[in-house]
């Protein structure tokens, strides 16, 4: 009997995705708690993996966290100074990283911004009296939330996180008033008010801007201001999302920006809606992989979906313009903008190619369907499209963007992948003779830029990574010779 009681408990956690226990631990101390999190059925924090362990918490601490940081919890999607950490435990050592070579002035002023993310985001830190507590990193990425306490990481759906915050923090405020509802009766008003906002706060916490910036681009006309903060939470604007992509950027680079994205039309694009279906489904099964993995795997799948063989060369703008995306090409801005995707209820879906880009080799040319760099940027967008647009969707291309390391590192991979994929690059250098010299392994790699119209750097690492894995008795003296001399010819590969 017990163990069927057990395994019934058992079954009934694994169908929840996010739980936040509070379990009474004396009848005489009613603000104690034993509080543990609970992620797809598996214990998170306070251990990773041992359901025994909690940490006893006074329900005042969590509450006044919850209510103080509401907006920031539900609303601020990135991390601050442009940082990209791959999960939020390691924003430290990102920091420490970026802070390597800056100013003193610049790392405390840049300190203080970090201490100010952590207070909000690491709930561990919200229990002062207690110390040595590993992290609880609650930190939103689009639909989902990270969930990190430094041994392990949950992905939990963003409307599930919500809602399992409101019913606990409904439960203390109820558990408050019934202790001293004199004392707590403040701090109660408080969270009940936690959705009031102006229409300039529910910007500045969403795209992550300044207050002015964002009171500018209101006054402009270039972002419509959510009506409430669950307007706000459902993150569907594509100018807004846009915004909070490209906030790091100075601000007449997003009024820029915001500007290019507006000129695309909303479009009904059904072979785009189908394939994107299949990408997701096909995506389901490889949620186990790398980021790059996952990018190389997807566009192997499109490819052969799309009756394209692993060494045919693709026309890369016809291909996307025949699911409906359309494709606008201008000089817009400074050279490190190299283009932005963009899909949702009003704007799109639509890739935008910026032939002032750096990555753009004849600026002056008519047609860009050759470029190397253009066509690099739009198979990169093109992957945004087939996969990031499930709610809405703005991928801008730019220096300190601040898109989600995980989507940008994918979608790269898939932009190299769908061009050149890392068998055929391999199979041309083998039947070359596989060449290590200088000069053998240049005309290897200018034939696969001439016939597959990449980059030099695109074809120098697909070749790499397709003779690690492709081509059959190689030594692991003829790759290492190989990977040297790309070290030399390609060195930012």
């Amino acid at each position: 009997m017990g163990g069927e009681v057990y395994n019934g408990a058992r079954k009934m956690i694994e169908r929840i995705p996010f739980r936040l226990e509070l379990a009474p631990t004396s009848e005489h101390t009613p603000l104690l708690r034993a509080m543990s999190v609970v992620a797809h059925g598996e214990p998170l924090w306070p251990v990773a993996g041992d359901p025994e362990h909690s940490v006893e918490i006074q329900l005042d601490d969590l509450f006044a966290h919850l209510t103080e940081f509401w907006k920031p919890l539900l609303l601020r999607q990135t991390y601050p100074f442009a940082l990209a950490p791959s999960r939020p435990s390691l924003l430290a050592s990102e920091a420490a990283k970026h802070w390597a070579n800056a100013p003193q002035e610049q790392v405390d002023e840049e300190a203080s911004e970090l201490d100010s993310f952590e207070e909000a985001h690491n709930i561990a830190l919200a229990f002062g009296g207690l110390f040595d507590l590993p992290p609880l990193w609650l930190v939103r990425e689009g639909e989902e939330v990270l969930c990190d306490s430094g041994r392990s990481l949950a992905r939990v759906p963003f409307g599930v996180f919500q809602a399992e915050l409101e019913r606990v923090g409904n439960a203390i405020a109820r558990d408050l008033l019934a202790v001293d509802s004199d004392k707590f009766g403040a701090i109660v008003q408080a969270w009940e008010a936690r959705g009031k906002a102006t229409e300039v706060n529910l910007v500045s916490w969403s795209a992550s801007l300044e207050a002015s910036v964002a009171e500018m681009l209101i006054a402009k006309g270039l972002i419509a201001p959510p009506a409430s903060l669950d307007e706000a939470a459902n993150d569907d604007d594509e100018l807004l999302i846009a915004a909070r992509v490209a906030g790091a950027l100075p601000t007449d680079l997003i009024v820029e920006i915001l500007g290019v994205a507006r000129q695309f039309e909303r479009r009904d694009a059904p072979e785009l809606d189908a394939i994107s279906a299949d990408a997701a489904d096909f995506l389901a099964g490889c949620q186990d992989y790398e980021p790059f993995a996952q990018g190389e795997a997807l566009a192997d799948f499109v490819r052969e979906r799309s009756g394209l063989s692993a060494s045919e060369p693709i026309d890369v703008f016809a291909f996307t313009q025949a699911l409906g995306i359309e494709v606008q090409v201008a000089a817009v801005g400074p050279s490190t903008f190299d283009g932005l995707a963009i899909a949702g209820p009003r704007y799109g879906p639509g890739a935008f190619i910026n032939r002032a880009s750096g990555r753009i080799r004849d600026k002056d040319a008519e047609d860009l369907r050759s470029d190397p760099g253009a066509r690099v940027t739009l198979a990169h967008e093109l992957c945004h499209q087939l996969v990031d647009r499930e709610h809405s969707l703005s991928a801008v291309e730019v220096l300190r963007s601040r898109m989600p390391s995980r989507i940008e590192s994918r979608a790269r991979a898939f932009a190299g992948q769908f061009l050149l994929p890392s068998v055929t690059a391999a199979q041309i250098w083998d039947s070359a003779g596989s060449p290590v010299d200088r000069s053998g392994l240049q005309d290897v790699l200018q034939a696969l830029v001439d016939h597959y119209g990449v980059s030099f750097s695109v074809a120098s690492w697909k070749l790499q990574h397709g003779a690690r894995w492709a081509v059959e008795n190689m030594s692991g003296e003829t790759f290492r010779s190989l990977r040297a001399m790309l070290d030399i010819i390609a060195a930012y590969r």
